[in-house]
């Protein structure tokens, strides 16, 4: 699913693509279950601009950045979940969170390319040029502070991300539109670009999008099938608005997904889009 391997977009036989997308569903049902109840996100809209910003310093793809802070995030939980007691520890998190959110980085360019993974040296010559120029990190120090992350998250690294999901639902979509509606879109590739600068919106403003959803059903806005048919259909919505409902009804029946949660989701990162965001999406 990485750009190292093969995309998916990149697979011709609908078979295959079929088969992944089951093996994704049926993983994503079992991590939302598990962590319905645990998944902290962050406040403080800063840290996951700051993550996508490292990722363009370094020229990473955008599976690397949604999987460097969805590491990053993870991490952080386990951090929480494992001291919440410990007052110094948190404050020692905190205290190396930038240190953490770079180590995530360079992890993730493992991940997805590694002929373009980032070495230490890149790492620490980036943090005293662009934050702190006496940093005393050493090389050594990064070395440990990723095994301190690999060790705290178990080396369980295969998360399942809303843009997965995307990149297969985008081609049925539009499969659909094309057989279904085929005037009513002037431009179906745009579908793509918008949809992927919806989720760069749903990641930085996580919190403040879906902390006044209703609790019963806050666990849904952590489930990333329901998200990836969220964000495709306000893409759709903003681009052609007439067939949001339509493209909504298509996607849930497929996914097996309650039309309702898309609804409720979707309406959440609308109202969260200023008028600046709107028109800088479909331009």
């Amino acid at each position: 699913m990485h750009d190292a391997i093969v995309r998916i977009t990149d697979l011709d036989n609908a078979a295959i693509l079929d088969d992944i997308f089951v093996v994704l569903c049926e993983k994503n049902a079992r991590n939302t279950m598990m962590n319905r109840e645990t998944t902290i996100r962050f406040k403080n809209k800063r840290l996951p601009q700051l993550m996508f910003h490292l990722c363009k310093s370094f020229q990473l793809n955008v599976e690397t950045k949604y999987f460097a802070l969805e590491l990053f995030t993870v991490f952080a939980n386990k951090v929480v979940q494992q001291n919440a007691t410990q007052k110094e520890k948190l404050k020692s998190f905190c205290a190396k969170s930038i240190s953490y959110m770079f180590v995530c980085v360079q992890i993730a360019s493992k991940m997805s390319n590694h002929y373009h993974s980032i070495s230490q040296r890149s790492i620490l010559n980036h943090i005293r040029n662009s934050y702190k120029k006496d940093y005393s990190l050493s090389r050594s120090d990064i070395l440990a502070i990723e095994l301190e992350i690999l060790t705290t998250v178990e080396y369980e690294l295969s998360f399942i991300l809303p843009h997965d999901f995307i990149d297969i639902l985008l081609c049925h979509v539009q499969t659909f539109l094309c057989s279904h509606h085929p005037t009513e879109l002037s431009d179906c590739s745009k579908l793509d670009t918008t949809s992927y600068s919806i989720l760069d919106m749903v990641y930085i403003r996580h919190h403040q999008m879906f902390q006044d959803i209703d609790p019963d059903i806050h666990y849904i806005t952590e489930d990333k099938l329901i998200l990836a048919v969220s964000v495709i259909c306000v893409a759709v919505f903003l681009i052609g608005g007439s067939l949001t409902d339509a493209v909504s009804g298509y996607l849930s029946h497929r996914c097996a997904i309650d039309n309702s949660h898309v609804l409720k989701v979707s309406c959440c990162i609308i109202e969260h889009l200023s008028t600046e965001d709107k028109a800088a999406l479909v331009c």
